[in-house]
């Protein structure tokens, strides 16, 4: 299992990401004759020279850029091995793209970096090779973002190393150590390698992430720069989350959501006593007691928004402290909503309001809070959708309610009919309102509601809520819904 997630994280990490760029890459007339030819890249199938070349090369890169992760493994091989000869000949055209807007050669090189990488991550040994000699003849290119890139390219490939064989961890030091010397207190470099610290830690790596991690605390000692000591305080957190192995423990609750995990909730109201307390150290501890809430442990809840009351009393970041009493004002709603009715707004589709008759003998309703913005929330309520055909004849109902501005797109998602269960869309102040008193701060967010509208659960998770729906309502009378 390391070996497939470094692997993975080898692809994500790869020096720039194509996405980005080439998604930009537009060009009337190119993309349609791209699609009408062979179906793969073939060897130089594609203009060298001629007016247009530069966009028809890079009609190319999109056509593969949007749909590399459909085709099989050999064929995205065969592609990743015409798209570096691609990536040569879109290097050394004259001229510019029809869109003076978009940089070919930083496409090129992007293009380079990442077929070298895929191939060097299924195995190829001749890739690896390239994928040395094309980082190390970057290492003082005259572009800055190029010899960044192909600093992070060489720590990517000791990454991949260290996935495949275990053993020696120097390289990857070592690369890290080349990169903080190349660019020292930059924070775009800091916040790459304390993102590959990160991935580090949670493959099971701690002592690597953690040499990684205190490379760059010395790097930024010293600075001045105000965003810089902020993100300096963001690399300390993180040291002291990976000395404790919090991430491993964030797994183990997944893996055992039965357990009492007293320990974990310990861990966190340890953390709330650290002075040096930045931001995301307190961003894992809010998000540790919105778990504690799923599972009812309000008293655990409060007594750590007290102790980061205190704790936090002293900080200098005052958006911090607002965000901290923020948190701490939801929190209250929502753990103070148990047993208060609460009135249900919103219209659906047809632009009516919510009346009661719509949930009218329902023992149990769940208020889910959901938008088309948030991809999670709308995976998360396929699954709603699930659980509801499930427990409906026990005397189950879902009103998910939909927070975005623009209501087209949610109604756009049902296809013009009415959902089997309530849908509810939220567009104005008075409705938003119900929002604010439940103390719903994103989306996804869940509760449970009984037969006269009063709260039950102000807080659960998609994981707890089936096991929540045995208890109240027994076993589901749609065992195959």
């Amino acid at each position: 299992m390391k070996t497939n997630r470094c692997l993975t994280f080898m692809i994500r990490s790869c020096a720039l990401s194509l996405t980005a760029a080439v998604v930009l890459c537009w060009f009337p007339g190119t993309v349609d004759s791209v699609a009408a030819s062979t179906g793969h890249l073939q060897e130089r199938e594609w203009p060298t020279e001629g007016e247009d070349a530069i966009d028809q090369m890079l009609g190319y890169a999109q056509m593969y850029n949007m749909r590399r992760m459909q085709v099989p493994p050999d064929q995205r091989i065969t592609d990743f091995r015409s798209l570096i000869l691609l990536a040569d000949d879109l290097m050394a055209a004259p001229g510019t793209a029809s869109n003076p807007e978009i940089d070919h050669k930083a496409i090129a090189f992007q293009i380079k970096a990442q077929s070298l990488v895929g191939l060097t991550a299924n195995g190829d040994p001749a890739a690896r090779t390239q994928l040395i000699e094309f980082a190390e003849a970057n290492y003082e290119h005259e572009n800055a973002d190029f010899r960044k890139s192909a600093r992070f390219l060489r720590m990517t490939l000791a990454l991949s190393d260290y996935a495949r064989d275990g053993g020696d961890t120097s390289d990857i030091t070592n690369q890290a150590d080349q990169i903080l010397t190349a660019f020292p207190a930059e924070l775009p470099v800091a916040r790459r390698l304390l993102a590959v610290a990160e991935q580090l830690s949670q493959t099971g790596n701690k002592e690597v992430a953690l040499e990684v991690l205190r490379k760059v605390e010395a790097d930024l000692a010293n600075v001045e720069e105000p965003e810089l000591k902020r993100f300096l305080l963001v690399v300390r957190d993180s040291i002291h989350l990976t000395e404790i192995g919090f991430v491993q423990m964030i797994t183990m609750i997944q893996q055992e959501p039965d357990d009492d995990h007293s320990a974990f909730v310990q861990v966190v109201k340890n953390l709330t006593t650290r002075n040096d307390m930045g931001r995301k150290i307190y961003t894992e501890i809010i998000n540790a007691t919105r778990w504690m809430e799923t599972r009812q442990r309000y008293d655990d809840v409060r007594e750590i928004y007290a102790a980061l009351g205190e704790t936090l009393a002293g900080n200098s970041d005052t958006e911090l402290l607002e965000m901290a009493a923020r948190d701490r004002e939801m929190a209250e709603k929502r753990i103070n909503s148990v047993g208060t009715k609460i009135e249900i707004t919103g219209q659906n589709g047809a632009g009516e309001a919510f009346d009661a008759s719509m949930v009218e003998g329902k023992k149990v309703v769940a208020l889910y809070f959901w938008s088309t913005e948030v991809p999670q929330s709308v995976q998360a309520l396929q699954a709603m959708i699930q659980i509801r055909a499930r427990f409906e004849a026990n005397g189950y109902e879902l009103v998910a309610i939909c927070i975005d501005e623009d209501v087209g797109r949610a109604r756009g998602m049902f296809g013009g009919r009415m959902p089997p269960f309530v849908a509810l869309f939220q567009t104005d102040e008075t409705s938003r309102q119900l929002q604010e008193n439940l103390g719903v701060q994103n989306v996804p967010f869940l509760l449970l509601l009984d037969e006269q509208q009063n709260v039950i659960s102000p807080r659960l998770s998609l994981q707890t809520l089936t096991d929540k729906l045995n208890e109240l309502l027994g076993p589901p009378a749609n065992r195959g819904g």
